[in-house]
């Protein structure tokens, strides 16, 4: 959504960024074709070649929603309303053991209680949050981890 916004708003600056991190992404999970052509617009963003983004900026989109519809029915199983709601207090233990992990640049601790987390349905208030969380986990993104948490 992001990318698609930058892309509406003509702001080839942030969409420019937006598209390197998904090039980097696709890369990691060896989603070579996406990776290609994120890099191909990044390199159009840099640029500033319009024509070239107006021509890919939907095959990126397609290609990308594709994967990730893919990837959400791995890791939910369609089975999301199965799992029970986490408790409250859980919760609370469970970002707090993120952040002391975090903080001594323990991120097997981190991973170890997001696996924990995976068994569980979400408060609906803290959804957005967790969404980013995981995100930042996935990168090793310790600064915005904790501003996410303390914020």
């Amino acid at each position: 959504e992001m990318i698609e916004d930058f892309y509406n708003k003509r702001d080839i600056k942030e969409y420019t960024g937006q598209v390197h991190a998904l090039k980097s992404s696709a890369r990691m999970i060896g989603h070579m074709e996406l990776s290609e052509l994120a890099r191909q617009l990044e390199e159009a963003g840099k640029e500033e070649n319009v024509e070239f983004i107006d021509s890919n900026e939907n095959k990126l989109i397609t290609m990308y929603r594709d994967l990730y519809e893919d990837l959400k029915k791995i890791f939910n199983d369609g089975k999301e309303d199965e799992k029970p709601l986490i408790d409250p207090d859980k919760l609370t233990q469970g970002l707090d053991a993120i952040k002391e992990g975090v903080s001594a640049f323990d991120f097997d601790m981190v991973d170890m209680v997001m696996k924990d987390f995976a068994g569980y349905k979400m408060p609906e208030d803290f959804k957005p949050k967790y969404e980013k969380l995981k995100v930042m986990v996935s990168e090793v993104d310790a600064e915005g981890i904790m501003q996410l948490l303390e914020g």
